[in-house]
């Protein structure tokens, strides 16, 4: 069977900068990306594991191996793409050309808050934040046809005729099935849609909706939401080809759509959504010397799957649950066959809340509470005999109360020997973001 592009998802940050959605203090391109994969694999119904991962966009590649382990897979084979628009088109064209036989694969696209340029604003990003993560495998959805670059003069748009020739060829075979062209452009001049008539009657014209104001021309996930929108669009026929007119160039993918894709939305602003300081606003990061939070490298590590996966134990001997993980039985002490039991990480209840304000937090979160004021800790029922103990985020400190509902998503903790550590926190529910949101 064929693959196709058959699923996507679209994660995006509550945080806000004036009118663009921004990463919010603790989260950066990993925890994006790791939040979008997991979402990824927490669809309904029957869902075959990842078997390649692929991120365009600034991941550092020292971050690859404990992407396999945020989700738990230490032997994924994972990679970069590189950023931008022709990279994104690239990577999905040769996820969807690979064998059946691979196995499905995820491709994320994610981008952090872009700075502004010099004298657009001191301190306001130019850009905003977020993750689109697409599922490539065996079924029915949308195939990539062609994808590819036209350079012209700044000093005039592309040669019309030759231009929608050379975007004729991504729309593939028999682009007279009718679809449509989308076009992100600063303006459709006259020839253009004359050539389009002529050239391609069968695929109908429409502009590309303006940059999103909470977005911005953020480099990689722009132009996946572009996708999104281009594959939804209504017009009949299965063709979609996407272009975007720049001043020196334009790229262009085209894409048959043979069948629905199931989509899973973003969560909405929330109405009290918290307000990210400006980078100078925020206390310098700095090593500082550890007191409560300190946990050594190699105690950290060997934690990562309950730190990271809520990864318990089940004891054959006495059936009682060890979380986090220790290799025995924190009941009768047993430590053979205990087997890995994952508890849930979604819809939990809070049963306490402590507020720990700026000056009674430990050194490791100085760079954090210059920026939040504070912090919340709760104390989070995971199941009838487990309870984890998590930092609160995404809302104003004193804000989580007992009985509240709340998700867990993987988030920066502190630096620590040269390197961000990172842990589950607590999250308010997003219903908007539950899976199902609808479909292309």
């Amino acid at each position: 069977m064929t693959r196709s592009i058959v699923a996507a998802v679209v994660e995006r940050p509550v945080w806000r900068s004036g009118p663009l959605r921004v990463e919010g203090p603790d989260e950066d391109a990993f925890t994006l990306s790791v939040a979008a994969l997991e979402r990824l694999g927490a669809r309904p119904g029957p869902v075959r594991p990842i078997a390649r991962a692929t991120v365009v966009g600034s991941l550092p590649s020292e971050l690859l191996p404990y992407l396999r382990a945020a989700i738990g897979a230490p032997e994924l084979p994972a990679q970069l793409a590189g950023t931008g628009r022709d990279a994104l088109y690239e990577a999905l064209e040769s996820s969807v050309g690979r064998a059946e036989s691979e196995g499905p694969e995820a491709l994320v696209a994610v981008d952090v808050a872009a700075p502004a340029r010099a004298g657009e604003g001191a301190g306001a990003p130019a850009s905003g934040a977020g993750a689109v993560a697409f599922l490539v495998d065996e079924g029915r959805g949308a195939r990539v046809q062609g994808h590819g670059v036209r350079h012209h003069p700044s000093s005039r748009p592309p040669d019309a005729t030759e231009w929608v020739r050379t975007v004729r060829s991504s729309a593939g075979p028999a682009p007279e099935l009718g679809g449509s062209l989308t076009v992100r452009a600063p303006a459709q001049p006259p020839v253009l849609l004359a050539a389009w008539s002529r050239e391609l009657p069968g695929l109908v014209p429409r502009a590309a909706p303006a940059d999103d104001p909470s977005l911005g021309p953020a480099a990689n996930v722009a132009p996946a939401l572009e996708i999104l929108a281009a594959l939804r669009a209504g017009a009949a026929g299965p063709i979609r080809v996407l272009a975007s007119i720049e001043p020196e160039r334009t790229s262009y993918v085209g894409f048959r759509l043979d069948g629905p894709i199931e989509l899973h939305g973003e969560a909405p602003l929330p109405p009290d959504a918290p307000e990210r300081a400006p980078p100078e606003a925020s206390a310098p990061e700095v090593p500082g010397i550890s007191e409560g939070a300190y946990v050594a490298r190699d105690r950290y590590l060997e934690g990562i799957p309950s730190r990271w996966r809520f990864v318990a134990e089940r004891c054959p001997k006495c059936g009682g649950l060890s979380f986090p993980a220790r290799s025995i039985c924190r009941h009768c002490g047993c430590v053979e066959g205990l087997t890995e039991e994952l508890l849930p990480r979604e819809d939990r209840r809070v049963e306490a809340r402590t507020t720990v304000r700026a000056g009674a937090q430990p050194t490791e979160f100085d760079a954090l509470t210059a920026g939040t004021g504070g912090y919340d800790v709760v104390l989070v029922r995971l199941s009838p005999e487990a309870r984890a103990t998590l930092q609160g985020t995404d809302r104003r400190p004193g804000s989580f109360r007992a009985g509240d509902r709340v998700d867990t998503r993987l988030r920066r903790l502190y630096r620590s020997e040269g390197e961000w550590r990172y842990g589950r926190k607590a999250i308010p529910v997003r219903p908007g973001a539950a899976p199902g949101a609808g479909s292309a």
